[in-house]
């Protein structure tokens, strides 16, 4: 496979002159590869374990600084759980761990169904204060059954850290905030008002919804997501929450640049991204 990584050095050279008049030459930093898409080595045909990765690519008037804390926090996601706690995440190195897992598996347990990880990132909505990522993870490691995972990500793009929930809304609301949550999470989950939401099959805290920090701030909304077994047993599946502008209007913290745009209707065409493909407020 072409391994944009090792073979960057030989694309660009900086050329740099000193005082003494001295010339020299700058290797360009490596560059991460954008797309891994892997077999086995030594694997052909169908049969064999697979790994897919694919990271995106970052609007260009993003600042440098800014744009290494954005990638860092999606490798922390995008290279999870196949290296070592602490470890540097590496994608030459998560690769290797990951097959040498795959074969270790199939050695010790004698399993014949081949592995499968599929990583995809995307980018959702960026405006010149916000940037929001999408990662979704398909994954078949043995058992019973494959898991699937979305993971959803808004960065400030002030100094590049993902946003919490509770820096883009208003804490004096928190009680109408806390209303209009359950009152959409039933009418997509299909839950009567007034009835319990344990009754129903959902395992929240004390019985009450409650916003998770799985958020994207898009154009005109910002859309939750619950992965299965978070909130409710496997087969309930995941479940999708979008809420409009309108509905968040009273609630949004008017002091943050991430979500002007969503108190300014105007203003809420993005530069770059599309929010295409985002669920509606539908659960799967």
């Amino acid at each position: 496979m072409f391994n944009l990584r090792k073979c960057a050095p030989l694309l660009v050279v900086v050329v740099t002159a000193c005082s003494s008049g001295q010339v020299t030459l700058t290797p360009p930093p490596p560059v991460k590869p954008i797309l891994v898409d892997e077999k086995t080595p030594g694997c052909s045909g169908d049969n064999c374990d697979t790994l897919l990765l694919k990271f995106p690519e970052l609007p260009g008037y993003i600042k440098k600084d800014v744009r290494t804390q954005i990638e860092a926090a999606i490798d922390t996601i995008m290279l999870a759980k196949f290296l070592e706690e602490g470890a540097v995440k590496d994608v030459d190195q998560f690769k290797a761990n990951y097959f040498e897992l795959v074969r270790s598996a199939h050695e010790r347990g004698g399993e014949s169904i081949p592995w499968e990880v599929r990583r995809v990132a995307r980018n959702l909505f960026a405006n010149q204060s916000v940037l929001t990522i999408m990662i979704e993870n398909d994954e078949f490691t043995g058992g019973a059954h494959g898991l699937s995972t979305k993971t959803l990500l808004s960065f400030d793009l002030r100094d590049g850290h993902r946003l919490l929930f509770r820096e883009v809304t208003d804490p004096a609301r928190a009680q109408l905030l806390s209303t209009i949550g359950d009152f959409e999470f039933r009418k997509v989950r299909d839950v009567a008002p007034g009835r319990s939401l344990a009754d129903a099959g959902f395992t929240f805290t004390g019985d009450k919804f409650a916003y998770n920090d799985n958020f994207g701030i898009l154009a005109s909304s910002i859309v939750f997501h619950f992965d299965p077994y978070e909130i409710a047993p496997y087969y309930f599946g995941p479940t999708d929450l979008q809420l409009s502008s309108t509905a968040l209007l009273a609630v949004l913290n008017r002091s943050s640049p991430a979500v002007r745009h969503l108190l300014q209707p105007e203003q809420q065409q993005p530069l770059s991204g599309p929010s295409a493909g985002v669920p509606q407020g539908t659960t799967h």
